[in-house]
């Protein structure tokens, strides 16, 4: 859905170029590195996040809490978000 609404749209890729982006598939199997991966970002998940997930990691690794992203959400808020990382 929102590879469709919001990541196909030219100021989404726009404004991703500022940007190092991962998607991961959630139809594969997790990994371990997946799921130690996801659990350092949110231990409480036991390794799974609520889908669609986006997280916004700064370049030291930490995750720009505020930022999160669950579920669907339109254009205008991920631009909104992403306009607040400097």
């Amino acid at each position: 859905m929102l590879e469709r609404t919001v990541f196909a749209h030219p100021e989404f890729k726009r404004e991703a170029q500022r940007f190092v982006l991962f998607k991961v598939d959630a139809s594969a199997p997790p990994t371990d590195d997946l799921i130690r991966l996801v659990q350092k970002y949110d231990p409480s998940t036991n390794g799974q996040l609520p889908l669609p997930t986006v997280l916004f990691i700064n370049s030291k690794g930490v995750e720009l809490l505020a930022l999160r992203v669950v579920g669907v959400r339109s254009l205008e808020d991920f631009l909104e978000k992403m306009q607040q990382v400097s």
